[in-house]
C-alpha cells in the first residue's frame, strides 16, 4: 500500500520542526552570550539563528494538521496572527543578519540592517500575543486537554520577559521550545479531550 504525498506532509513538517527548531534552540543561548559579550563572532552565530523561526513555523503547521476539531474563530485568528508575525520575524532576521557584513553587536546597525530589524523585533512580539490568545482559545474551545493550552499560553507569556536577555531571540526561544516539544511528543494527538 502506497502513501500519498498529502499523507507524508505532516511527517515532513514534524521532522522539519524538530530538526530546525532543535538547532535553533542550541544556537539561541550562544547568540545571547555573543550579544552580551559584544564579540566578533556574533554575526556568524546570528546567521545560524533563522532555523529557530523555521522550526516554530513548521511546528505550528504540524500541530494544526493534527487537530481533529477547530478552535473557536478567534483562536484561529490568533493562530494566523502568530504565524504571519513569525514569518515576518523570519524575514527580518534573515534580512538583518544576511544583508551585509556589519557586526551590530560591536557597531551600530547599518541602514539596510535597520530596515529589517523592526520586522524581526515586532514579529517576535506580535507572535507572542497571538500565541497567548491561541493557547487560551484551545482551552476555551475544549479542543485539547487544558494543560496543553495553558502550556502554550504560559510559554507565550514567558517569551516577552526573555526578550530582555536578547531581542528577539529570547522571545523566540520560548516559542520554539513549545513547538519542538509539541512535534516530538505528538501533543496535539495525545491531548485531545476524547482521549482524556
Amino acid at each position: 500500500m502506497t502513501r500519498s504525498i498529502a499523507a507524508d506532509q505532516p511527517d515532513r513538517l514534524r521532522l522539519v520542526a524538530i530538526a530546525t527548531g532543535g538547532f535553533g534552540l542550541i544556537v539561541t543561548p550562544v547568540l545571547m552570550a555573543a550579544w552580551q559579550a559584544e564579540t566578533d563572532w556574533f554575526l556568524i552565530i546570528g546567521r545560524m539563528y533563522f532555523p529557530a523561526y523555521v522550526g516554530s513555523l513548521a511546528g505550528m503547521l504540524y500541530f494544526r494538521s493534527r487537530l481533529r476539531v477547530k478552535p473557536v474563530f478567534w483562536g484561529r485568528v490568533g493562530f494566523w496572527i502568530a504565524f504571519v508575525a513569525l514569518f515576518l520575524g523570519l524575514v527580518g532576521d534573515v534580512g538583518t543578519f544576511w544583508s551585509d557584513d556589519s557586526n551590530f553587536s560591536v557597531r551600530s546597525l547599518t541602514t539596510i540592517q535597520a530596515t529589517f530589524f523592526p520586522f524581526d523585533l515586532l514579529g517576535a512580539a506580535i507572535a507572542q500575543v497571538g500565541l497567548l490568545y491561541y493557547g487560551l482559545s484551545l482551552v476555551w474551545s475544549n479542543v485539547v486537554r487544558n494543560r496543553f493550552g495553558w502550556w502554550l499560553a504560559g510559554l507565550a507569556a514567558v517569551g516577552l520577559p526573555l526578550s530582555f536577555l536578547h531581542i528577539p531571540s529570547g522571545t523566540i526561544f520560548a516559542t520554539t521550545t513549545f513547538w519542538v516539544a509539541a512535534a516530538i511528543w505528538h501533543w496535539s494527538d495525545e491531548t485531545s479531550p476524547e482521549r482524556a
